[in-house]
């Protein structure tokens, strides 16, 4: 056995380092995008999820309010921060692991190692994120510690 062998468990964190958490905002995004071009007489999608992109950017995810941000950007009603928000806990997006963070798992679970999770986002956007990425299959333990 070698060094590495003597740890019986691995924690990871999920955005970032499992997988692209920009995928996850960009299927938000284009989602958001569809109703605000509805909402602006079928001004082009794509080039709204630019502009929410380019927000994002400047602004980054720990920006509490963003949503709200957006709908006062495109002179929407307040209360679409809630539909956006909600979109965002449930969005279906097409994210997969990295594959060199399929591997470690894959071969952690091999070799016996106890797996666990830990992150600290919004508690249905992590458990959104858990079920797309189907880590309840390949993890031991999983702790969203807003739950705590």
């Amino acid at each position: 056995m070698g060094k590495y062998l003597q740890y019986k468990c691995v924690v990871f964190d999920i955005d970032n380092t499992l997988y692209d958490e920009k995928e996850y905002f960009e299927a938000t995004f284009r989602k958001i995008s569809n109703i605000i071009s509805k909402k602006a007489n079928n001004k082009n999608a794509g080039e709204i999820c630019s502009k929410i992109l380019a927000e994002f950017r400047a602004h980054g995810s720990q920006y509490p309010k963003f949503f709200l941000h957006i709908a006062k950007l495109f002179n929407l009603n307040e209360n679409f921060h809630e539909t956006f928000y909600n979109i965002h806990k449930t969005v279906k997006a097409n994210i997969i692991l990295y594959p060199d963070a399929q591997m470690i798992l894959d071969w952690s679970r091999k070799k016996e190692l106890k797996l666990g999770l830990i992150t600290n986002g919004a508690i249905a956007v992590q458990k959104n994120k858990i079920k797309l990425l189907k880590l309840k299959d390949l993890v031991n333990y999983i702790c969203i510690s807003r739950e705590l």
